[in-house]
């Protein structure tokens, strides 16, 4: 080993599946399909930001690939910001929730992968009016 730094990576749980639901049929599903994206534009609209973090929606409209076949896909992340004055830098960290759900016919089945990003660092601005009369 050459140096003493702390290693810092990016990483990514194995998808989970968190849904299976049988409907009648592939319109069914599709309703449903389309009903979880408006609810994820509601979620997506509404301000999230706090004071150390903002939650962010990323999502798209329902697809469909086939007759019997419809996804969808939107990923939940969530961006933290610690301030660290005595290095003057502030750490940014996100993680994520990205669900896919794929409607065959009148199966929905729905999966959730979990992950995090690399942490970033930025520079505190400088607070001009320190110093000055």
């Amino acid at each position: 080993m050459l140096g003493a730094e702390a290693a810092h990576a990016s990483g990514q749980l194995p998808p989970t599946i968190f849904m299976q639901k049988t409907l009648p049929n592939i319109d069914a599903c599709h309703n449903l399909l389309d009903s979880i994206y408006r609810d994820d534009l509601v979620e997506a609209a509404k301000p999230q930001a706090s004071a150390g973090g903002q939650q962010v929606v990323l999502t798209h409209k329902p697809v469909v690939e086939g007759s019997q076949l419809v996804t969808y896909d939107v990923q939940y992340g969530w961006l933290s910001k610690t301030e660290l004055p005595q290095d003057r830098k502030i750490r940014n960290d996100y993680s994520y929730d990205r669900r896919r759900y794929v409607c065959n016919a009148g199966l929905l089945t729905g999966t959730s992968t979990q992950g995090f990003t690399l942490e970033t660092y930025e520079d505190m601005p400088n607070d001009e009016s320190k110093g000055k009369d």
